[in-house]
């Protein structure tokens, strides 16, 4: 898996849509707590906390859809995660080509804002931000 997402990096709330294992439906309001794999993370929501997989489709049980938006408001969906940078696949955003690997930033209120790029500060053609929803 190599080394996992910091703690640091990860927002209160993050624009996800999960639908954790046990739930009734997904939520798109979801915390993470920590990653497990290259794409499976440990993530907590209304409907409660288990881990699940990333994916960029609507999520089944056991799975986790995160979304980032370009300076343009255009949005992507995460195929990957890492530390700094995040791995993209297209929805209705345009400045990244799919699976592009392209800098990220959330708008981080448990740490003090450690995040470089505020909401709607992203850098056309280089950054986007995943933000709660």
């Amino acid at each position: 898996m190599g080394r996992p997402v910091n703690k640091r990096y990860l927002a209160e709330d993050f624009n996800a849509n999960a639908y954790v294992v046990g739930g009734s439906a997904e939520d798109t309001v979801t915390s993470i707590n920590s990653q497990k794999g290259s794409k499976t993370f440990n993530v907590t929501n209304s409907e409660g906390t288990s881990d699940c997989l990333l994916v960029t489709t609507a999520p089944n049980e056991g799975e986790m859809r995160i979304t980032a938006l370009d300076s343009d408001g255009g949005q992507y969906f995460v195929v990957k995660l890492f530390n700094q940078t995040a791995v993209l696949v297209q929805d209705d955003g345009v400045q990244f080509d799919d699976y592009a690997k392209v800098d990220w930033t959330a708008l981080d209120t448990v740490n003090g804002g450690y995040s470089a790029i505020a909401d709607g500060d992203q850098v056309e053609n280089v950054s986007v931000s995943i933000l709660a929803p």
